[in-house]
């Protein structure tokens, strides 16, 4: 089945609450209903005869598998046997009794159990000592499993796993428990607040993986010797027949690494004296970096003593401290540094350990590293160094850690960004002020020539913008089409932006290479407030564009009737009385306070040049402000 096993599924989630969980279990009851309404008992339900059959979809649907036990049951005609898997037969099975459909329904009970807690409730050390704690119903719910699980939940548990098939729920029973099928909101809501044990349940299927590759490990070992003594090929095994039994065997190994199982892993290795631990899986990758991946020492120790290359590398060209560093495991890193594995190996990409550790924001790593000696300023192939890394994803600690180790903070990459221009254009201002703290070049650009102000201004991200301004960047700085960053927020029509610039002393008047002043492009975009603050601030309304246009007759042309009249009428009355009542005159928008700001400041001085110059009083009509 191509969605392969639901246990398996599951265990791939970080989360999963018990109102997901009862989807599932609701589709293997459905399945379970289907078959005993006909009679007939599956005897073998478990986890591994439990599909999907397509994981990749948003709803998967399950299928029940392998019937090889299953039996018609006749109510005429007494059946027994003993057969099944120890941890989830019934009692009945174990005590040689008339066997039913409720057999079918202690085994759901313990599907369940296993669901929620990722612990077995009738395994024991020994296939009798199962059986007998089978027989004797012998299980609890233990914190340590079940200290997230609902009170419903356990309650469909208990009524399955009931000695007397009599008295164990049926199928119909089940279906319409409150756990499946929630009464009222209460018990709906203590199904989505309660949720499955998923760190236990995880270590449950990895230990249920171990198992069925050590058993399939024994069979393909015994086939392989059964064939090899029919064929009397006394050499050398089939190609085939190796290759099978390696990947048997690769999966154990990864299974027993990713379940921290030293003794099994001792033990595998232990039976297999001729087998090659540098040998990679399916993927390219070889034990010894899966294990510095988990971070478990002990395993590592075991695979370097049973001959692991400590420089082996993946098929990406990333080797153990690469992994180690990944995933974030201080002391692994130690380890394998006392071990001489190579520090600044570059994998494909050309990424370094030092790179991966940046971009997942392992700090401690990074810190490490850098004291083992690794190199900070190497490039990948996007010519980023891991401070670049940094910068993107905003982490900050590894920034300041790569800074103080001495990195190179002015290098660029291959679209020729700083590390610096990053940070600015994500917002980061806490790693911008740290680089501008450690000598980053605050007026380097990138190939269209912008600086780190152009891009905050662009992204809108003030506080970069104002720590880029305290820090002395030019504010006057062109890009190559000749636009400032002034430019850039007048024609976003970014009033507070425009404000923090002009209040910064920018130049109000530089013309782009088209032409264009920050007034022009107000002007163009029809954005009013911009254009009022800019005529407040002293903006030269008679700019020409390079093909003579004003602003007035850029906002014409686009149609920007109140542009244009403003922009008509300060034309007409040019003393600064008459242009800051009109600015401030009937001013409806978000930027009134600001206009009134500026207008206050300037008050005092025009009053008095206007009373030095005798003009006549203000229009009837402009008189009025608010």
């Amino acid at each position: 089945v191509a969605g392969g096993e639901l246990f398996d599924f599951l265990a791939e989630k970080e989360s999963l609450t018990e109102e997901e969980a009862t989807e599932f279990l609701k589709q293997i009851l459905n399945g379970v209903y289907y078959l005993h309404s006909l009679q007939i008992a599956h005897f073998d339900l478990k986890p591994e005869n439990i599909m999907l059959l397509d994981r990749n979809v948003p709803k998967p649907r399950i299928k029940i598998i392998d019937f090889g036990l299953a039996h018609k049951i006749d109510f005429g005609n007494e059946f027994k046997n003993i057969f099944g898997t120890p941890e989830f037969v019934a009692p009945e099975i174990v005590n040689y009794e008339p066997l039913g459909l409720e057999a079918d329904m202690w085994s759901i009970g313990v599907i369940t159990y296993i669901l929620l807690s990722g612990a077995s409730p009738f395994l024991g050390d020994t296939k009798q000592e199962t059986l007998a704690n089978v027989s004797a119903v012998n299980y609890e719910f233990e914190e340590e499993y079940f200290s997230n699980t609902s009170a419903l939940a356990k309650d469909f548990i208990r009524r399955l796993l009931v000695k007397d098939p009599k008295k164990r729920m049926t199928i119909q029973d089940s279906l319409q428990h409150p756990w499946i099928k929630p009464k009222d909101t209460q018990q709906a809501l203590s199904r989505k607040a309660s949720a499955v044990n998923m760190e236990k349940f995880k270590k449950f299927a990895a230990r249920k993986k171990w198992k069925q590759s050590v058993r399939l490990i024994s069979l393909c070992q015994r086939l392989s010797r059964s064939f090899l003594s029919r064929s009397n090929m006394s050499v050398a095994r089939s190609d085939d027949t190796l290759d099978e039994e390696d990947s048997f065997v690769m999966k154990a190994i990864i299974h027993a690494i990713n379940d921290d199982n030293v003794p099994g892993l001792q033990h595998l290795l232990g039976s297999l004296s001729s087998y090659d631990v540098n040998q990679p899986n399916k993927h390219g990758t070889p034990p010894l970096l899966i294990a510095a991946g988990c971070g478990n020492i002990q395993i590592l120790q075991l695979l370097i003593k049973r001959g692991s290359r400590i420089d082996v590398q993946d098929k990406g060209g990333s080797n153990a401290i690469y992994w180690a560093s990944r995933h974030g495991h201080v002391d692994t890193l130690k380890f394998l540094s006392e071990n001489k594995c190579p520090l600044d190996v570059k994998d494909k990409s050309g990424e370094t350990a030092l790179h991966v550790a940046a971009r997942y924001g392992h700090a401690d790593v990074v810190q490490l590293l850098c004291s083992f000696g690794s190199h900070p300023d190497f490039q990948d192939k996007e010519e980023e160094t891991p401070l670049h890394c940094a910068a993107w994803h905003g982490y900050y600690s590894v920034a300041k850690a790569l800074c103080e180790a001495g990195c190179n903070v002015n290098i660029k990459n291959r679209e020729g960004e700083t590390p610096l221009l990053t940070a600015s254009a994500r917002g980061y201002h806490d790693i911008v002020e740290c680089l501008a703290e450690h000598g980053a070049d605050l007026n380097a650009s990138d190939k269209d020539g912008h600086i780190a102000l152009h891009l905050a201004v662009r992204r809108c991200q003030m506080e970069v913008i104002q720590t880029l301004i305290s820090q002395g960047c030019l504010v006057d700085f062109q890009d190559r089409h000749g636009n400032t960053p002034l430019h850039v927020a007048c024609k976003d029509g970014n009033v507070p932006i425009v404000v923090a610039l002009c209040e910064a002393n920018c130049s109000l008047d530089i013309s782009n290479k088209y032409g264009r002043t920050p007034l022009h492009l107000a002007a163009n975009n029809g954005i009013l407030d911009v254009v009022r603050y800019l005529c407040l601030t002293g903006a030269n309304v008679e700019a020409l564009t390079s093909d003579g246009k004003t602003a007035e007759d850029l906002a014409k042309s686009e149609q920007h009737e109140h542009v244009a009249g403003l922009l008509a009428r300060l034309r007409k009355v040019r003393n600064s009385v008459y242009w800051s009542e009109i600015l401030c005159f009937n001013v409806k928008s978000s930027v009134f306070s600001l206009v009134n700001m500026k207008m206050n400041k300037m008050r005092p001085w025009t009053h008095r040049w206007y009373e030095r110059r005798r003009h006549r009083p203000l229009p009837r009509g402009l008189q009025t402000v608010g």
